[in-house]
């Protein structure tokens, strides 16, 4: 398996703590917008972008609104090694459509000739995807904080 998915619908306000995955991971939102926090960076993602996470990157997610979350996990980073640091893609017409193809799937086999090749396709499309500057630092005063994550 080179790829796999998960596909949760979330309502508005909905929450997930802070967690990690052994897999670097794509966060989709091909509806509704949400927030993620990793450390002292905090990202929005509003449809069609894409969060890159590293592998055991803590982060946790906030629905904003309604939110239609497809997530990729991929047994290698596509950037490769060079380039672990986390970063929002532009999710076009064919990106799109694969990622709601290896959903259908559940995941992508590399023994299976259609999968693989599927796989090697996304993964060309995430390397062309642009890049969106849409996060910001938190404050480290309290109060500060407190407004920025309210």
């Amino acid at each position: 398996m080179s790829v796999r998915s998960l596909c949760v619908d979330y309502p508005r306000g909905s929450h997930v703590p802070s967690h990690a995955h052994s897999w670097p991971q794509l966060l989709y939102a091909g509806q509704g917008t949400l927030r993620a926090q990793s450390g002292q960076n905090l990202w929005v993602v509003p449809p069609r972008r894409a969060l890159w996470i590293r592998a055991l990157a803590r982060h946790e997610l906030t629905m904003l609104s309604q939110v239609n979350l497809r997530t990729l996990y991929f047994r290698k980073n596509p950037w490769g090694n060079h380039s672990d640091d986390p970063r929002v893609l532009d999710v076009g017409g064919l990106l799109n459509e694969m990622i709601l193809r290896t959903c259908d799937l559940g995941w992508l086999d590399e023994c299976v000739h259609f999968e693989y090749s599927l796989a090697e396709l996304l993964v060309g499309e995430l390397t062309l995807a642009g890049s969106q500057a849409l996060y910001l630092t938190l404050p480290e005063d309290p109060r500060a904080l407190r407004l920025a994550t309210s």
